[in-house]
């Protein structure tokens, strides 16, 4: 990335400018490598690493892009940072305001934070917004609907949303072929390498798609 930043500062301000948004996409994609990582560093390569993402995050936003600060705010949220994730992914919903489309993957992500903080009735508003515009969400995504709806008490909507979470679950020879290189299928939001693990506490069980449907109904 410096050699590249080298090049761009060099650019003609014309060019410069015309190059500002691909190099940004360029920075998310580096942040979220570095945070890849993150695990297998010690404390001193972390502490650099996680500068590292926020210098590229701070000179990547200088572009006004929904995708970009949807993006950031997956590296911070996968890092369990939820307060920095937090405002990057308001800043991508109002950024797509009046786009249903646009805003529907910053909302489920919007919707991950607030249910993780058992903000269940801001979640679920989050999560149904998304899906009514999209229904190409993995179980992972769904599941987590499934855990806001029943912190509300609807266990209708609660039960809709866990069959969606059974007819999105790959089969398990889809997930036994899963590999790091071929898994964005099956990958759940915002968890690099973990593949085919859909699972979420509902009433105090492990909830999971795999699970017998009469099993899984009664624990909703």
């Amino acid at each position: 990335m410096a050699h590249m930043d080298a090049r761009l500062d060099a650019l003609p301000v014309e060019a410069r400018s015309e190059a500002a948004h691909p190099m940004a996409h360029a920075r998310a994609h580096y942040a979220a490598l570095v945070q890849a990582r993150l695990d297998g560093m010690d404390q001193h390569d972390r502490t650099d690493a996680l500068a590292e993402i926020d210098a590229q995050q701070r000179r990547a936003l200088l572009v006004e892009d929904a995708w970009l600060f949807n993006r950031f705010g997956q590296v911070w949220r996968d890092l369990g940072d939820h307060e920095r994730a937090l405002p990057l992914f308001e800043q991508a919903i109002a950024l797509t305001e009046g786009d249903a489309w646009d805003q529907a993957a910053p909302r489920v992500q919007r919707a991950l934070i607030h249910n993780a903080a058992a903000r269940h009735d801001a979640a679920l508003e989050d999560f149904a917004a998304a899906f009514a515009v999209r229904e190409d969400w993995d179980a992972e995504t769904w599941l987590r609907a499934v855990e806001s709806a029943v912190g509300l008490g609807q266990r209708e909507t609660a039960l809709s949303y866990f069959d969606k979470a059974r007819a999105a679950a790959p089969s398990r020879a889809a997930r036994v072929a899963c590999t790091p290189r071929s898994k964005p299928r099956c990958e759940p939001p915002g968890r690099n390498g973990s593949c085919g693990a859909y699972k979420a506490p509902v009433n105090g069980q492990t909830l999971s798609p795999s699970a017998g449907d009469a099993t899984a109904r009664n624990a909703i």
